[in-house]
């Protein structure tokens, strides 16, 4: 009775995709990207896409309690979600809305196989259906969501999932991983346009394109401008923010900044949890920014140094392999940190110097045009 039930309602979603086609056939096309919004980028790339004028919107299926750090133009409560109903006519609301999807993180739309499962099998079955909608269909994957952390973990001597804070946390994360990443490949190979957002997900995914993440560049250099950075007296100001303490290396970082704060050499600016719209004013009141230790740069990095700001990172040769470009930050591991800030504290005309070349840097990848382009590519728009 129930795969009736499942058969009839794609039955409609078909009628429905093909009356949205006939209605609109001289239209632009009209774009979705979720269910995640991981980091905003969903929603930046949204906006890309709609200054060069392709019409597009962000998607977020978030928690009930969920603090919404990131602005997302749609936003659907996981309880309200999880009412197999719910789900039916939103599928039903989707085909009469869009006309291609960029997946994120293979997490499901509709499930409407199962009214229990959320896994990434269901995302496959969201997909399927979509292509006999005739609508058009690509993945992008951002990290954690599809990484291989024990090997990861063998590459990396700092990779975050050597040690984790929570061992059960982790169990959970490669579980799912491991089953998206199985999905992932066998899509890729069915013709699936896969993405990917950092470097080291090509040994994951060996055929995905890299998409650049984005940010809203003019908004973070004028913050930067606003607020001048390197002065010559003074500790340098640093700003740490790990959004997931342990997946950071917060443990191996905060002492060493201490120590460095109680000899004077730097000022730990505040960094308690911040919505994302007041993340340029935060960058701005720093010098330095520490971004992560995995061996990767992500969505941080690019946007202080469009702020003007010095970045630290671990960039590791094995993670860029097949990297098309590698963000101009200073390298460090935990165990090198403490001397990398004590050289920048004493060169700040270095750092001044370079302000100029790490925004065009930024402007040139991480703006969203290239984002964009590469979107509409995979989708063949």
């Amino acid at each position: 009775m129930f795969r009736l039930e499942v058969a009839k309602i794609e039955r409609v979603m078909r009628k429905a995709a093909r009356r949205r086609r006939s209605v609109r056939r001289d239209l632009a096309p009209e774009i979705l990207i979720g269910p995640a919004n991981s980091a905003g980028q969903a929603t930046t790339w949204s906006k890309a896409l709609q200054k060069g004028g392709t019409t597009a919107s962000s998607l977020r299926i978030a928690a009930d309690d969920d603090p919404g750090w990131y602005l997302t133009d749609l936003k659907l409560e996981r309880t309200k979600w999880r009412n197999y109903s719910a789900r039916i006519e939103f599928g039903k609301q989707f085909v009469e809305d869009f006309d291609g999807l960029l997946m994120e993180s293979l997490r499901p739309l509709f499930a409407l196989r199962d009214k229990n499962d959320t896994s990434a099998v269901r995302a496959k079955e969201d997909l399927q259906l979509l292509r006999r909608c005739r609508i058009k269909t690509a993945l992008v994957f951002h990290g954690s969501d599809i990484r291989d952390t024990k090997a990861h973990a063998a590459r990396e001597e700092f990779s975050p999932y050597r040690n984790p804070g929570d061992p059960q946390i982790l169990r959970r994360l490669q579980e799912r991983a491991e089953i998206t990443r199985s999905v992932a490949l066998k899509l890729g190979a069915a013709g699936y346009p896969l993405l990917v957002t950092t470097p080291d997900l090509f040994l994951e995914l060996p055929t995905a394109t890299w998409l650049p993440i984005a940010i809203d560049f003019d908004t973070f250099a004028m913050a930067g401008n606003q607020s001048p950075a390197f002065n010559e007296t003074g500790p340098l100001r640093v700003l740490y923010q790990p959004s997931r303490g342990w997946l950071k290396s917060h443990e191996q970082i905060e002492p060493v900044l201490r120590n460095l704060e109680h000899e004077g050499i730097i000022h730990l600016v505040r960094n308690d949890p911040v919505e994302h719209a007041n993340m340029p004013s935060r960058i701005a009141s720093a010098d330095v920014v520490i971004d992560r230790f995995d061996g990767i740069t992500g969505v941080l990095t690019a946007e202080a140094l469009a702020c003007g700001r010095a970045v630290i990172a671990n960039v590791s040769h094995w993670a860029h392999a097949k990297a098309e470009i590698i963000a101009p930050v200073h390298h460090a591991t935990p165990l090198t940190l403490g001397e990398v800030l004590h050289a920048l504290a004493s060169d700040r005309q270095l750092l001044r110097s370079t302000v100029d070349a790490n925004r065009e840097f930024v402007r040139t990848w991480h703006d969203g045009r290239m984002s964009a382009e590469r979107i509409k590519r995979a989708l063949k728009l």
